[in-house]
């Protein structure tokens, strides 16, 4: 499944954010000539497609960026508000433990930030370039 762009507006709307153009032409077209929906489908790529699993998303980001943290300063943890964007960065789809999302600071640009464990540990240049590497984990 792939977002819809009236899931995307909405988004928008609720964090005060903007999903780059290209991302928005790859939903409106159901994927791209290189990087089809199934291909990505494939690899193990899971679009985030409504705000409950967004939510659940930002939070996993929110307890990993700064748990440990916290336990370290505070001694325990508090939840994390699934309504706010953690780690500096707008989630767009997951990939097993691995969370793909744009760069909040750079909301021109359709780079993709690559979180994991509790930290970004990869960017691609662009959304076509992730696409690409991604449907080739599929192969």
């Amino acid at each position: 499944m792939i977002p819809t762009i009236a899931f995307l507006e909405s988004v928008e709307r609720h964090f005060s954010v903007r999903y780059p153009e290209q991302f928005k032409t790859f939903c409106s077209q159901g994927g791209s000539p290189e990087a089809s929906v199934a291909a990505l489908r494939a690899a193990r790529v899971e679009f985030i497609c409504d705000l409950d699993r967004l939510r659940t998303v930002n939070v996993k980001v929110g307890e990993e960026q700064w748990g440990d943290y916290e336990v370290a300063i505070a001694g325990r943890r508090h939840p994390k508000d699934g309504g706010r964007l953690w780690g500096g960065m707008l989630p767009f789809a997951t990939g097993g433990e691995d969370v793909f999302g744009f760069d909040c600071e750079r909301p021109q640009s359709d780079r993709v930030l690559v979180w994991a464990a509790h930290t970004i540990v990869h960017e691609y240049p662009s959304l076509a370039s992730f696409c690409a590497e991604a449907c080739s984990w599929g192969q």
